[in-house]
């Protein structure tokens, strides 16, 4: 059994990379997952990033699937939802700061949809976005809501969207009730 030296020690290192996390600081993870359920909703977690991202007075540019109106203090809102993944990226990418060294918090409310429409370009598609070192992205995927997958992607051997993402976040936070 771990001594209390060392759980404090790993408690307070734990506590240190979420606090760089939340106030994207040196560039902590360029794709940042948030997994939650019916039960436990990741929006609060999103909403933190959003405020912490204003008080940095970063950009923020929220990519909706199922918000239907635009959050507080957000500065560019793009409705997501009926899009074709070239057109919406290159609406995205249209509202990015012309230096590459402004701060920009890219935050996509729901994944879901996009792991069901493209679950192949997943990885290319959300890679395409993170266009500089100044730039994170924060995406939410609900993990109890089963996709429809198309039928030429369940015969192939490519890995399920979830498991995709988790391997592509360099951050992954699990929203669960206390």
């Amino acid at each position: 059994m771990p001594s209390s030296t060392a759980q404090s020690h790993a408690r307070s290192h734990a506590l240190l990379l979420l606090q760089k996390l939340l106030n994207l600081r040196d560039s902590a993870s360029p794709l940042t997952l948030v997994l939650d359920t019916l039960e436990q909703s990741g929006k609060p977690i999103l909403r933190e990033f959003m405020s912490r991202a204003q008080i940095s007075k970063a950009k923020i540019i929220y990519i909706s699937f199922a918000t239907v109106r635009k959050p507080a203090g957000v500065d560019v809102f793009v409705q997501a939802r009926g899009k074709t993944p070239e057109s919406l990226r290159a609406e995205i990418v249209s509202h990015y700061p012309s230096g590459h060294t402004h701060k920009t918090l890219l935050i996509i409310d729901e994944l879901n949809p996009l792991a069901s429409s493209i679950p192949s370009d997943l990885a290319l598609f959300l890679s395409s976005l993170i266009t500089s070192p100044a730039l994170s992205l924060v995406g939410l995927y609900h993990t109890d809501v089963p996709l429809s997958l198309p039928l030429s992607f369940s015969t192939s051997y490519a890995p399920h969207p979830r498991t995709l993402l988790s391997h592509l976040a360099t951050a992954v936070l699990r929203a669960s009730s206390l």
